[in-house]
């Protein structure tokens, strides 16, 4: 029981809130959502039922009892009676109104925060995020272009020089950096490209181990004799049978190669995609104990456990 709950948990946790339904409280302690403030001004004096105005903290509802006024059977209020011997209303009235004046409220909305693109990011956000890539790209430029000493001192690198004695020196010296450094999108290698770290780093390739063994004495000709000479094969005249000789003795050409996976292990349901739907397929086949999928074994224990579902629940987590 304790194990279903766990997973339930587990599984509870890829329920995530959107933005636009969060109250003002939650947004502000979302990291991916922030809170758009709008604030309003109203007056009480205008809400006409009790409800409206107890809606508003600033606001009171006032409910209270008032002598009749008026000298004509029109002007009473409801109450009221009319009375003809004084020509005036009598009686009392129920009077009721919000009370309270002026308030504010914040009618704000929360929002996804927007990422901007690598491509207008700083420094600091691009080296933040894993999508992007900040490339260094420094020039020089001759101060030269500075017809001031003014201008010439405010630029680090410059110097100004004034004297006679090296007179093809007068005027601003020097060269200063100029830094037209950027950030891009992390280029995303097909796996056919990648060398052995890289591939051995993405789930979704694979490197293939594949060497050839060669001696440069089978080489029968000078011409495929001279295409190995970096491998050490050089032809030397060989008298006796009037031919080229290929030497160098045995080397070994590596031709390894990164390819594409034919699975991705947690990819329970095959879509090339680790998600939720992968955590429900590994549940399912714990739950019914007697199923095995190699694709949900990822510790590769030969069993499909919780520890499995702790890494995929990784796998997605950390995108």
């Amino acid at each position: 029981m304790n194990k279903i709950c766990f997973i339930g948990f587990l599984l509870f946790s890829f329920i995530f809130t959107q933005c636009n339904d969060m109250n003002k409280l939650d947004c502000m302690f979302s990291e991916d959502c922030e809170w758009d403030e709008n604030i309003v001004i109203g007056d009480c004096n205008n809400f006409s039922s009790s409800t409206t105005c107890l809606g508003v903290d600033q606001c009171n509802w006032i409910n209270t009892q008032q002598e009749c006024s008026g000298n004509a059977p029109g002007d009473c209020s409801p109450g009221c009676s009319y009375s003809w011997l004084t020509y005036s209303c009598e009686g009392s009235t129920t009077v009721t109104y919000c009370n309270g004046g002026s308030y504010e409220f914040d009618d704000g909305s929360c929002s996804e925060i927007l990422m901007p693109e690598c491509t207008e990011m700083n420094q600091s956000q691009c080296s933040d995020e894993d999508e992007c890539d900040w490339v260094e790209n420094i020039d020089y430029q001759s101060c030269g272009i500075y017809t001031t000493s003014s201008q010439c001192w405010q630029v680090n690198g410059c110097y100004w020089y004034s004297g006679s004695y090296y007179s093809a020196f007068q005027g601003c010296n020097g060269e200063f950096e100029i830094d037209n450094s950027y950030c891009e999108e992390t280029q995303i290698l097909e796996c056919s490209d990648m060398n052995q770290t890289d591939c051995n780093v993405d789930n979704s390739c694979n490197w293939i181990e594949s060497s050839q063994w060669y001696n440069c004495s089978n080489f029968n000709s000078s011409d495929e004799c001279n295409s190995y000479s970096e491998y050490g094969c050089y032809t030397s005249w060989n008298s006796t049978d009037w031919e080229d000789d290929c030497l160098g003795g045995s080397f070994t050409i590596d031709n390894s190669y990164c390819e594409n996976m034919q699975f991705i292990p947690g990819d329970t349901n095959q879509d090339f995609n680790i998600n939720v739907l992968d955590v429900i397929m590994i549940v399912n086949l714990i739950l019914e104990e007697n199923e095995y999928n190699e694709l949900a074994d990822l510790n590769n224990d030969d069993v499909n456990n919780i520890q499995d579902i702790i890494m995929v629940v990784q796998i997605i987590l950390n995108g």
